[in-house]
């Protein structure tokens, strides 16, 4: 079992309904919006109810075949997910071995090795599926986010998406196009 700095345990496991029922929602709403700086979806106190229909939806219909969202849980509580989408045995196109994901760890436990834990399970469970391919974007400022994914896991910078992000500062961001080839 992985562990916080603190030698807290916690675990990494398939996201479930009743993880984001009876208000546990709203919680991790406030969290991402955050965070929401550097996310592609915007967590606006208004938006909460379509964004958990949205969710909600995901969560419902993740699958062995197509979509897989993993957590990280620190007793009962949410501290931070990813997910993977991928095309499936069924899928037939050239990039039906690429698999893409998406992360996000709540603030009080950045620097903490979640989010590191989390990219481990995805690439583990892709491997499994038999995935060749792992692809991600993030902004080019984000430099936590780089350190994780360039430095610490091996990602490799493949293209430059220009003025592809507006921060909410208003200010226009390149958005790198990263990915790593599974051993």
């Amino acid at each position: 079992m992985p562990e916080l700095h603190d030698s807290r345990s916690y675990t990494i496991r398939q996201v479930r309904r009743e993880d984001y029922e009876d208000g546990k929602y709203d919680e991790v709403h406030a969290w991402l919006r955050e965070i929401e700086e550097f996310l592609a979806i915007r967590f606006e106190p208004e938006d909460l109810e379509s964004n958990r229909i949205f969710w909600m939806r995901n969560v419902d219909t993740q699958d062995e075949k197509s979509h897989i969202i993993l957590g990280a849980f620190l007793d009962d509580e949410l501290i931070g997910q990813t997910d993977l989408g991928y095309p499936g045995e069924t899928g037939r196109s050239p990039g039906r071995h690429v698999g893409a994901w998406g992360l996000a760890v709540k603030k009080e436990f950045h620097n903490q090795g979640v989010g590191q834990a989390l990219l481990e399970a995805i690439e583990a469970l892709a491997r499994d599926l038999g995935l060749h391919k792992l692809a991600a974007e993030v902004v080019d400022n984000n430099e936590p986010a780089k350190a994780l994914y360039l430095r610490k896991m091996g990602y490799e910078v493949e293209g430059r998406k220009k003025e592809h992000f507006l921060h909410d500062s208003g200010e226009f961001m390149d958005m790198l196009v990263i990915g790593k080839i599974l051993d």
